[in-house]
This record gives structure tokens, sequence and C-alpha cells, in this order.
């Protein structure tokens, strides 16, 4: 795995593909004003954490896992002498997403694809709409979608080469996705699956207790770290489920617990004046905060550039549940 990541071809595609998505996360922050409401959450609870009225790190919530937002309280602590807060959530996205792609040609080569054909599928891949709106809006599918490809990585070097190694990788990088997104419990049941699909179809014998030892290996990491964000929420929150229960998660979301959104989702809907989060964020020290009846009186939106304008909704960054500000 060492040798495969040491390589220079993964490191010019992270570094080309995060050039790409950063400055596409720019001009839809800066130009075209256009944000995910999940992305700009995730800002504000790493700007409350850092520079609060109090601050102190439970501030980043306890209902989404932590990964994105931890990054995200790095990056508004660097971008803040800027004035570019509203960009810690797309270089957060831009990083994972172009992580995600190392990891895929790092993918690709251990099955010895050819190179044209290696980098043509991570283009592909790297230019689709969903991850082009993953990558450059800050959301947590950046992250996830990393996490999981570097648990693939793990879990392809074990089984093809045999190493130890590659099924430790495979339980960090299923741990590290428990931290990004919950989806990841469903990463951890079919990694089992496949475990014991490998085992039945090798015949060994006694292979029923390998099985056994080679799934703890792939589960434990995960199970540790999803009991210690357990443990965290009980001891901040006093609930170790607070994840679930809590206000904002899906249990308590109306648009989610009621099986589905009542009203249709809203594309690229445009909004006279800067809505009062992204105003804050953007400026913390005149921030608007004007109650929900008055935010329509603010001064009309920019209209976006022509070019860029056409260009971000034709690459898929302008989707349902995006909105214009």
């Amino acid at each position: 795995m060492a040798r495969l990541l040491v390589r220079r071809e993964p490191w010019v595609v992270y570094w080309s593909a995060f050039a790409v998505y950063a400055a596409l996360g720019w001009a839809g922050a800066y130009v075209i004003r256009t944000y995910n409401f999940d992305g700009l959450a995730r800002i504000g609870q790493a700007f409350a954490a850092v520079f609060g009225r109090q601050p102190h790190l439970a501030a980043i919530g306890f209902v989404w896992p932590p990964i994105p937002v931890t990054t995200d309280l790095v990056l508004v602590v660097l971008l803040r002498p800027f004035g570019l807060l509203l960009l810690a959530g797309p270089l957060m996205s831009a990083l994972y997403g172009a992580a995600a792609l190392a990891l895929m040609d790092v993918f690709l080569r251990q099955f010895e694809v050819a190179r044209p054909w290696r980098l043509t599928w991570v283009a592909l891949c790297g230019l689709h709409p969903i991850l082009l709106q993953n990558a450059t809006m800050g959301l947590s599918e950046a992250p996830f979608l990393a996490a999981l490809l570097l648990s693939l990585n793990g879990f392809a070097l074990w089984e093809r080469r045999q190493e130890p190694l590659g099924l430790l990788v495979a339980g960090i990088g299923a741990a590290l996705a428990v931290w990004c997104r919950y989806d990841a419990v469903a990463w951890l049941a079919a990694g089992c699956g496949a475990l014991t699909f490998c085992f039945f179809l090798r015949g060994e014998p006694r292979w029923r207790q390998s099985l056994e030892a080679v799934a703890l290996t792939f589960v434990m990491p995960a199970v540790w770290v999803l009991l210690f964000w357990m443990l965290l929420s009980w001891q901040v929150m006093g609930n170790p489920i607070y994840f679930l229960v809590g206000p904002g998660s899906t249990a308590t979301t109306p648009d989610t617990a009621r099986g589905g959104p009542r009203a249709p989702i809203r594309v690229r809907t445009p909004l006279r004046g800067r809505h009062d989060v992204a105003a804050a964020l953007a400026d913390p020290e005149h921030g608007t905060t004007a109650p929900a009846g008055q935010r329509g009186r603010g001064r009309r939106a920019r209209a976006p550039p022509p070019l860029v304008g056409r260009a971000l909704p034709v690459a898929g960054v302008v989707h349902p549940g995006v909105h214009r500000l």
C-alpha cells in the first residue's frame, strides 16, 4: 500500500483535482453566491467552537459525525484573517474529494488497469455532477467517499496479496467513514458479507475460525470510534444516542421524520438580500440577523457573470437542496 501511495501519479491526481474543486468552490461561494445549507451549518458550528461568545469544542455539535466539522474548524481559524470564512466548507470538501480520486487511482493500479484507462476513469468520476457538487460545497459526502475508498483499497490489498496490513487499512477506513456519516454502518455489513464470501470460495480448513478473527479485525476500529462518540455524547449532552434523537437529527427533522418534504424542493431559489447565516459568516461583525419575515427586504442579489453562471449549473454544482442567496 505504501509503495502505491509514494508514486507520483496519485499525488498529481490529488493536486490537480484539489485545484479544480477549490476554484469551483470559491466561484460558487464568492462569485455566484450559491451555498448548501448543510455546508453553511458546519461552518457555523466550527466558527462557534473557536470564535463564539463562549468558545468550547462541544459547540461542533453532537448530531453530525465530527470529521467534517473539525476539518472546517481548522480552516475557519486559518481563513478568518483573510475574510474568507465561507471558503472553509468548499476547501474541506475539496481536500477530501481530491483524496477520493487519488485513492481511486491507487485502487485501479492494484488491478493493473493501464494508465490511459485508469486516468480516464478517474477523470470521468471526478467530473461526475454528484461528485462535483459534493466536493465543492462543504458536504460530508466527500470525506465519506475518501474513507470508503481507503477501506476498499485495504480490502483489495488483503484479498489479492494476502497482506494483513490491508485488512487493518480496511478497518481504519471504515472507522473514519463512521466519523463522516452514519451510513458507514451499511459498509461494515457489506464488508463482513464480502469477507464471508471470500473465505467460502477459498474452501480453507477451519475457515470459520479464520473468518471470525478477520471480521473482528475489520469491524472493531469502527465499533470503537462509534462507542467513543457515544461516550462523548453521554458525557457532554447526557444521552449516548443524542445524535439519533437530538435536535437536528434525522428522527427530529420534519422533512425526514414525516416521510419526506411536504413542499417541492427549490432549485437555485433567489433570495433578496443575503441569508443571515451566510452574511454573519462573511462578515461576523456586521452580519444580518433579521427575523424570518424581514429577510426579503435586503438588496437584490447580484446576477452571476454569464459564463460562470452557466458553467457551474451545467457541471452539476447547483442541484436540488442548493440555494442561491
